[in-house]
């Protein structure tokens, strides 16, 4: 039983590390976005 818990403890960081990742290049491709807008604009 306690493998299986520091076998799910191992994912749910992984996906913390995927989420964070998503998070950023989100606001990074969000702030390009912006930055080229106000460059056409």
């Amino acid at each position: 039983m306690s493998s299986l818990l520091r076998c799910h403890a191992q994912r749910s960081a992984m996906e913390d590390k995927v989420v964070l990742l998503l998070l950023f290049g989100g606001i990074a491709v969000l702030m390009f976005i912006t930055g080229f807008v106000l460059v056409l604009a």
